[in-house]
């Protein structure tokens, strides 16, 4: 059962799939889906963009040094309402947000810009420091979680990976989940699923990117940049992310670092069974989806093909 990459992404006609091991069925139980942080995904290199400047010289002098010396700058710090913040850093927490606004009204913020501003700070900033890129990597990591999906439920390699060996299952999750419709969330690119990309190089940024841009979009080129790239070693997966701030209301912190989202019944679709998925496990997830809610929910098992090298599906 092959599904096609012609898919058209804004409207999420793609299958969704999620592979998980055998004792995953507190999914089906409680209805609930982990929002994970990179620090707990399987691949070292997520979120570790190639961040070696704060900015390159030719943002400071042709974004950062225009604004800096803009001669109404002062004035709008110095009405600087809260919502300014709410509606253009909603990452940040609320203590954060009130720490920022106290500070863009104190005199020292006239005393950090006009440091800025002096040409002579220019070495500084653009000069290269080491630590960059895993301190953007540990502060993002604070603030958003993935739920990492994919467009196969036929993967061998991920059946052997994510299930235990094929003994745990994939859920297939319905596109029109409330999960993937997040249209409350300030960041357009926490809206909805998005595609994955693979590359053979790290993305390059500097911490001014968010800043760069002449449409408004710096920041979330930043993200994209951020979660939606990986090396090619992983296109194999062909992943698709659903992302969430961890501070979205929806977001419930059930044990410490561990952030989940509620599941309406009618985002479980349908349940396939590894190769080498036991009776124990079968007979919990039967009796799961005995319940009224989710008596809608498909259940197969998955077939070694008797002569190539893949994996069919059986209706139970």
């Amino acid at each position: 059962m092959h599904v096609p990459t012609n898919f058209i992404l804004s409207s999420i006609t793609v299958r969704l799939f999620k592979y998980v091991r055998p004792e995953r069925t507190d999914i089906l139980e409680n209805l609930c889906i982990r929002f994970t942080q990179a620090s707990e995904l399987n691949d070292p290199f997520e979120q570790l963009l190639n961040v070696s400047t704060l900015m390159t010289e030719s943002q400071y002098r042709n974004v950062l040094h225009p604004l800096l010396t803009h001669p109404q700058l002062q004035g709008i710090f110095n009405d600087f309402p809260s919502y300014v913040m709410e509606e253009n850093f909603p990452i940040l927490t609320k203590a954060e947000r009130q720490r920022i606004q106290k500070f863009v009204t104190s005199p020292d913020l006239k005393i950090l810009l006009n440091a800025l501003a002096d040409p002579d700070a220019l070495p500084k900033l653009i000069t290269k420091q080491p630590d960059l890129s895993s301190n953007l990597k540990n502060n993002l990591n604070t603030r958003f979680g993935i739920l990492s999906l994919t467009t196969r439920n036929d993967n061998l390699t991920m059946w052997s990976h994510y299930t235990l060996d094929h003994k745990g299952f994939v859920i297939e999750l319905s596109p029109e989940s409330q999960i993937f419709q997040n249209t409350k969330a300030k960041i357009k690119l926490l809206r909805t699923v998005q595609k994955v990309s693979y590359k053979r190089h790290r993305p390059n940024a500097t911490l001014l990117d968010a800043l760069d841009s002449n449409n408004g979009d710096g920041f979330t080129n930043l993200l994209k940049k951020t979660f939606l790239t990986k090396s090619l070693d992983w296109k194999y997966e062909q992943e698709m992310r659903m992302m969430s701030a961890l501070t979205d209301e929806d977001v419930r912190e059930i044990y410490p670092g561990i952030f989940i989202r509620d599941l309406r019944p009618s985002s479980i679709l349908n349940i396939f069974f590894g190769v080498n998925s036991d009776s124990v496990l079968k007979s919990r997830v039967m009796s799961i989806i005995a319940h009224p809610n989710l008596s809608h929910v498909g259940v197969f098992q998955s077939l070694l093909h008797e002569e190539e090298y893949k994996v069919i599906f059986e209706r139970i």
